[in-house]
Parts: structure tokens; sequence; C-alpha cells
């Protein structure tokens, strides 16, 4: 049975209040890392969550300022094979890198965030990422991988 709403919803509360999420995680980690099932080398990613406007219907009617868009291709310049094959390894470190992120969108349906306050969205977002952690591990945590 699935516990009720008003249950799930004091055990994030709980989380919250005792800041227990990221110790959550930790543990998740710990756990699987010494299963041999985490990846423990790489480069860190910065995903710190901020403050932004959802749209231009804020207060200036205006975006922030920083944030652009890249033209991540042009028919007109002729490919360099160099720096191609660079990029192309580029891609592929990316991949590895959204693919947990990828996870929290299919499988959790986290593809957006509701502004609740910072504390509560970490909270949300690093107890779903000890989810993903599991999930990605689930195989091989039951023995079939």
């Amino acid at each position: 049975r699935l516990p009720d709403e008003t249950t799930i919803l004091r055990f994030r509360h709980l989380l919250e209040r005792q800041d227990l999420a990221p110790d959550m995680l930790r543990l998740v980690n710990d756990i699987l890392g010494a299963k041999g099932l985490l990846l423990r080398t790489g480069t860190v990613v910065d995903a710190t969550l901020i403050a932004a406007p959802s749209s231009t219907k804020n207060a200036d009617g205006e975006r922030d300022p920083e944030m652009h868009r890249a033209n991540k291709s042009n028919p007109f310049i002729e490919p360099d094979l160099v720096a191609e094959r660079v990029e192309k390894m580029k891609a592929s470190i990316r991949a590895k890198v959204e693919y947990p992120l990828q996870v929290l969108k299919r499988q959790f349906g986290f593809t957006k965030v509701r502004y609740r306050g910072l504390k509560k969205n970490t909270a949300q977002i690093v107890t779903l990422f000890a989810l993903s952690n599991l999930w990605m591990a689930r195989r091989a945590l039951a023995g079939t991988g």
C-alpha cells in the first residue's frame, strides 16, 4: 500500500526541517559506492538552484540580461575536423552528465520547479537525486545486472 498524501507531506516537511535530504543522498551514494555501482571520479558540474524570473511577466517585463541562447551550428562555416572530434568528445561527456537529469524528468516527472523557496526546492531535488541513483542501479542491486 502507498502512504496517504498527509503522510508523504509530513515526511517531506521532516526532511526539510531537519535538513535530512543531503544525509539521505550521502547514505545512498555510500551504499552504491561500496557495491561499486557509483561513479566516483569526474568533473564537478555546478547545478546550484537560484532564484530567477520565470518569464517576461516579471516587474520589469524583461528577462535576465545574462540569460541568452547559443546558436549551436552555422551552416555557412566549413567544419574543422580537429574541432569536430573535440566537440564529439565533449558531447560524450555531456551525455554522461545529463543522463541523471533525464531520469529525473522521465521517471520522476521532474520537469518544472515551482518556486516554493530554495530550501524546499533543494530538499526536493536532493531527494530526487538519491532516488535517481537507486533507480539507475536497480538491476545491479536486484542481482540481475
